[in-house]
């Protein structure tokens, strides 16, 4: 996984390297402190969230892995505060939104579904004011269709879904911007 700069002209003005593994490594989400990176990698044979500093992976820099499972957890997203993750898992039978500390999975931190729906919930994204999660979803709309739209829903604890996009066409990777 590379990381690029850009000049004003929008040139590439400097790509450097940041994990040495051959795994697949995607991804990658800066903290809002700018220190750390929280990534998607299939080191271990199925899709896990890792972290690491944000600089070049190596002996003073290894990636912890974050999830623990047989299955696929991947597209992280830092809360606004930098101490919690949002990520996709389909550790349910498909695909749901889970929240967890910004830290190992172990017995004091669990990953929690946050979306429980039979539905396929991907592309979780944080809002700016920490309220707010939105993601993408194939939950069926008012005209009965299951097409990707776009929803949201309550950060604290997963309440309260609601279809952002509700039309006949697909909707998906949702990013918050802050106000103008």
């Amino acid at each position: 996984m590379d990381t690029t700069s850009l000049g004003t002209n929008g040139q590439i003005t400097e790509q450097v390297r940041l994990t040495a593994h051959v795994a697949d490594d995607s991804g990658a989400v800066v903290s809002p402190d700018g220190k750390r990176i929280a990534f998607t990698s299939k080191r271990d044979g199925d899709y896990d969230v890792y972290l690491m500093r944000a600089a070049p992976e190596g002996p003073k820099n290894i990636p912890v892995k974050l999830t623990k499972n047989a299955v696929n957890d991947y597209g992280p997203d830092w809360s606004p505060d930098g101490t919690q993750l949002v990520f996709n898992s389909n550790r349910s039978g498909n695909f749901e939104v889970y929240r967890m500390k910004a830290a190992p999975e172990g017995k004091t931190n669990r990953p929690v579904n946050f979306s429980k729906n039979p539905a396929d919930d991907t592309a979780p994204t944080w809002s700016p004011d920490g309220k707010k999660i939105a993601f993408n979803s194939d939950r069926p709309g008012s005209d009965a269709t299951t097409d990707l739209d776009i929803w949201r829903m309550r950060a604290t604890d997963g309440a309260n879904p609601t279809n952002l996009t509700d039309n006949a066409v697909l909707d998906f990777d949702p990013e918050w911007q802050p106000l103008p």
